[in-house]
């Protein structure tokens, strides 16, 4: 995935959900390129007033601790933001 579809991705969920301020995005912090990829979203993020939160996702185990973590910061609820990953979709992780 190249570094500028985060912040597309961004854009369009903004766009969909005008009312989001806070977005969780998933992430293997091992995946390769996700360093840039972060970057250009929270460039994007700073332009369109999100606030960005790290959910970092090593295996399958830690998904729901990410989740929490994200309903914790209000992310998770519908008013105010959304979650996507800058991994790639179809891949499994690793146990």
């Amino acid at each position: 995935m190249s570094a500028e579809l985060g912040g597309k991705r961004l854009e369009l969920l903004k766009e969909a959900v005008p009312t989001a301020s806070r977005v969780g995005i998933l992430f293997n912090p091992e995946s390769t390129g996700v360093v840039s990829r972060w970057q250009e979203t929270e460039r994007t993020s700073r332009s369109l007033g999100v606030q960005l939160y790290a959910l970092e996702v090593r295996c399958a185990e830690e998904v729901e601790r990410a989740f929490a973590a994200a309903t914790s910061a209000g992310v998770a609820r519908s008013s105010c933001g959304g979650i996507f990953s800058l991994t790639r979709t179809g891949r499994r992780f690793s146990s």
